[in-house]
């Protein structure tokens, strides 16, 4: 007798629920310490409530994880190649599809698409290779990095920067090191 397994929820409707829940925890980072980001430049004391502190330190950290861990887990090793091309090169993957592979598999971590190898694409064609979902994965690390860095400079220039956004560029840096290692392929056994 064969067994099959059941879910309760059928695929399509899994990812249209994990799209929704990435796209609203990526507003309410924006929302949230944009918010406070702004309000830290142009005022000069403000307040927040515990609410909103609890939810920065939250999405903070969720938000750098989540990028993290999808960068670490691309399905194709990258090695990391320094003597032929430039830094950039190295970075973006022109000659070894660095950049659709992460971001397929921060698509993947995001549940946008099933696991599975990572598709075979053009070198040449860089960004314009690019599927929706992944499309949605640059733009939560392109918010990712945006809120990050404003928020890590507004701490470094203000002093008397909320507790709040002070925490979110220090929680921004953490995870934008250990993302960039995730990134690059970086790992104690290379």
């Amino acid at each position: 007798m064969e067994e099959t397994q059941q879910t309760l929820l059928p695929a399509w409707i899994q990812r249209a629920l994990m799209l929704i829940s990435t796209l609203a925890a990526l507003a309410l980072y924006a929302g949230v310490l944009g918010t406070a980001i702004v309000r830290t430049i142009t005022q000069d004391a403000p307040a927040f409530n515990a609410n909103m502190v609890r939810a920065a330190a939250l999405l903070s950290g969720l938000i750098g994880a989540v990028v993290t861990a999808g960068f670490a887990s691309s399905q194709q090793p990258i090695t990391l190649q320094t003597q032929s091309g430039s830094f950039l090169s190295t970075l973006v993957g022109r000659r070894s599809n660095r950049l659709p592979i992460k971001l397929d598999s921060l698509s993947s971590t995001l549940g946008l698409t099933p696991r599975g190898p990572a598709p075979q694409r053009d070198p040449l064609a860089g960004l314009t290779s690019l599927g929706l979902t992944e499309w949605i994965a640059l733009a939560y690390f392109v918010v990712y990095f945006a809120v990050g860095v404003a928020a890590l400079l507004v701490t470094l220039t203000r002093p008397s920067a909320h507790d709040m956004v002070s925490n979110a560029g220090w929680v921004w840096l953490g995870t934008a090191i250990s993302s960039t290692y995730s990134y690059l392929g970086l790992n104690a056994r290379s």
